[in-house]
């Protein structure tokens, strides 16, 4: 049976406002992209020819796969793409989606690039699309149909979960970025892994409306279905977002300078796993990006879910430090000792979350001394694994690469042990 630890195995998303995301496993780039020049004659990134207005061209002109590898061009020699990289595969994918497709097909287009943005930028447009085109309201069957082709058919966990949580974003541009109203749209969904997916979705895309409101996405306009074009206020109510709630709600506040654990604070618990695993990009924003300070808010938290909120900062970690192991090693131990393997779990989840390759978990794994941390991040990367790929036989070739005494770890995590537990969960377990 699956053990995780982490609630929502492989939660993505460092993004938020934050430095540093590599490419990943995009075709090979289109050469001299930045000396390249939009439809109206502007040099590419100038002011007349933005990089999403030519990713958006390159996109109608070659399709996905060129549009993605355009991107990875574009990020390889302008830091500000770099930063902004998850938006701009959003708006890609939410471009790809014209309505004439099956969901999976526009889907399967798609990268594991820049936190799956893509992904998430499909099931984004497919909501505004279901709404557009056809008045339908977001019924339970609608929602639970939307990733049926990924739990159902061929496809890896990987793909249903780039869907369930591409379909928490999508929920908070249908609910006019009510926090609420979309999480009761997730809550919807039949199936808990995919539920919290859903959830994580939701929180992401608050966050990022609130830090970075200039790659909200709107609801695509018929026909043009433009990225970030003004749109028409959606009520949630009127689209069965949120219908169990009735009326009218009072506006909800997505953050809050001065309430750190806000809105995790004040929601219902069954979302708390889900929020706080995003909080501490909320907290860093407001803190100007303070790592430790953001450590001892963690130590504030519930004693529930004070493991999340430190896995939650070594994820901004990654983001922080552009990916650089030895800063993270240090950046991590701002958490108290007990808590700073979770701060390693989220690292390396987010390391493989941008390559969607266990490897790159593998290759921190083995530089952490020994010890707990060190036995937590193989779980970590075997939990990885488990979402990756189907295959029994592959998941364990995977973990036979790890260092020896902590192969059981990664097996652990990949959900091919017993129930006995490796060492380092028994310690865990005792403290």
């Amino acid at each position: 049976m699956k053990r995780s630890y982490q609630i929502g195995a492989g939660v993505l998303l460092m993004m938020v406002g934050l430095p540093g995301v590599a490419p990943a496993q995009t075709p090979a780039s289109t050469a001299g992209a930045t000396s390249e020049r939009c439809a109206n004659g502007a040099r590419v990134l100038s002011g007349r020819c933005p990089a999403e207005t030519f990713l958006l061209e390159v996109l109608a002109r070659d399709g996905v796969a060129s549009a993605m590898a355009t991107l990875d061009e574009l990020v390889a020699s302008n830091e500000d793409v770099r930063r902004d990289a998850h938006g701009f595969a959003h708006a890609i994918g939410i471009e790809a989606y014209t309505g004439a497709e099956e969901v999976g097909e526009v889907f399967s287009r798609c990268t594991p690039a820049y936190q799956s943005g893509c992904y998430h930028g499909v099931i984004q447009s497919y909501f505004g699309h279901q709404i557009e085109h056809t008045g339908n309201g977001l019924d339970p069957s609608l929602i639970n149909a939307l990733c049926r082709t990924h739990r159902e058919g061929n496809s890896s966990r990987w793909l249903l979960f780039q869907c369930a949580h591409g379909m928490g974003h999508g929920l908070v541009m249908v609910a006019s970025g009510d926090l609420p109203g979309s999480l009761e749209g997730c809550d919807l969904v039949v199936e808990m892994w995919e539920r919290e997916a859903c959830y994580g979705g939701v929180f992401m895309e608050n966050i990022v409306r609130a830090t970075l409101p200039h790659h909200t996405v709107g609801r695509p306009d018929a026909g043009t279905h433009q990225h970030g074009a003004a749109a028409e206020p959606m009520d949630p109510h009127d689209h069965g977002v949120a219908g169990a709630a009735g009326g009218q709600r009072e506006p909800f506040e997505p953050l809050r300078a001065d309430e750190p654990l806000y809105p995790c604070s004040v929601l219902a618990t069954r979302y708390n796993p889900a929020c706080y695993q995003m909080q501490t990009s909320a907290i860093l924003h407001f803190n100007g990006q303070d790592i430790p300070a953001a450590a001892r808010v963690c130590t504030t938290a519930p004693a529930s879910y004070r493991e999340i909120c430190f896995q939650s900062l070594g994820r901004d970690v990654s983001a922080q430090t552009g990916q650089d192991h030895e800063r993270a090693i240090e950046l991590c131990r701002s958490a108290p000792p007990d808590y700073e393997p979770w701060c390693h779990i989220g690292y390396t989840k987010n390391l493989i979350d941008i390559t969607a390759d266990p490897a790159d978990g593998f290759a921190y794994c083995r530089i952490l001394p020994p010890g707990q941390s060190k036995g937590f991040c193989y779980i970590a990367v075997g939990e990885q694994i488990w979402v990756l790929h189907e295959s029994e036989e592959r998941r364990e070739a995977l973990c036979g690469v790890a260092e020896t005494p902590y192969v059981e770890e990664c097996r652990y995590g990949a959900g091919l042990a017993d129930d006995s537990p490796p060492p380092s969960v028994e310690r865990l377990g005792a403290r």
